[in-house]
């Protein structure tokens, strides 16, 4: 079983091209699955029936096909601009909104002794299902209105109630992540791998550990007032991971499987899993040692 595969059941409208008989006049006694598309010339006026996976047959006059509820409309670079700005600033801006709200509303309840007191947890994880499913339903990016209305929802409650629930957050999260990359291990693409070619795969790799963000944390070093230490751990340290396989995901879903895409981002996301999980310890160390390194030689300036 592929990754490929497993995603090829998620609902969709893909259509064959077959041949209209002239010479029978009923053309809904075509098969109940069957699909066609036109694909003559412009001159060819034949009526063509095409059927939807969870739909009825439509007459397409003059080659045209008719629109599908699981087939989404081609888009000019006017209107996909103007539907990739709604989905990012959209996304901002119910983030903000419902983070804002969400804290503000525990907050208040909490002052007024209208909420037993318990762990923050749960409350944020319903208010990332909400978000989620609000941005669903306007059609904006899910994953960036949950991770703004995040940073809103930190910005209007107390750290010190966060930080002692670190450690329970931690052990929610792998506990679970670590199931979708079990899975992703059973679904690895091999042939697709092996299609890219060694060196593309390579090229692939090195590119997407160190040019995705490293270059842009040693840009930013000034204006951000980092060190070389900090720069260089913060740039390095950016695993690919369940956001990488979500967009994947509705990637196949929305346009259709690409084989070639999908082996490139699951080889992406597994190489910076096990590269990052590899350098994650010796990494660690050597950032204290350097950090310990730094108090000491400002001890002894002192």
């Amino acid at each position: 079983m592929t990754l490929s595969s497993g995603l090829a059941s998620a609902p969709s409208c893909h259509t064959h091209v077959t041949e209209s008989s002239s010479g029978s006049g009923e053309a809904g006694a075509q098969a109940p699955h069957q699909r066609s598309v036109d694909a003559s010339g412009p001159g060819d006026t034949t009526p063509r029936i095409i059927n939807c996976n969870k739909g009825g047959s439509h007459a397409g006059p003059e080659g045209r096909r008719p629109h599908c509820g699981a087939t989404k409309k081609v888009t000019g670079g006017g209107e996909a601009l103007l539907e990739s700005l709604w989905q990012v600033l959209g996304a901002a801006l119910l983030g903000v909104v419902a983070g804002w709200l969400g804290g503000k509303v525990l907050s208040v309840a909490e002052q007024h002794r209208t909420m037993q007191s318990g762990a923050l947890l749960v409350y944020t994880l319903l208010l990332a299902l909400l978000v989620l499913g609000t941005s669903g339903l306007l059609h904006v990016d899910g994953v960036l209105a949950v991770f703004v209305a995040g940073l809103a929802f930190n910005a209007t409650s107390w750290w010190e109630e966060r930080g002692d629930e670190n450690k329970i957050d931690e052990a929610v999260n792998r506990f679970i992540v670590l199931p979708l990359f079990v899975a992703l291990g059973a679904m690895i693409p091999w042939r697709e791998w092996g299609e890219l070619g060694w060196w593309r795969g390579a090229l692939l790799i090195l590119g997407a550990l160190l040019l995705r963000r490293l270059p842009v944390l040693l840009a930013l070093k000034r204006p951000l007032s980092l060190t070389w230490r900090d720069a260089l751990f913060l740039g390095w340290f950016g695993p690919i991971g369940v956001s990488a396989l979500f967009y994947l995901t509705m990637e196949a879903h929305r346009l259709g499987i690409n084989p070639t895409v999908l082996a490139a981002g699951t080889l992406v996301v597994v190489a910076s899993a096990v590269v990052h999980g590899i350098t994650t310890a010796p990494g660690l160390a050597l950032y204290r040692w350097m950090s310990e390194r730094t108090q000491n030689e400002r001890g002894t300036d002192q």
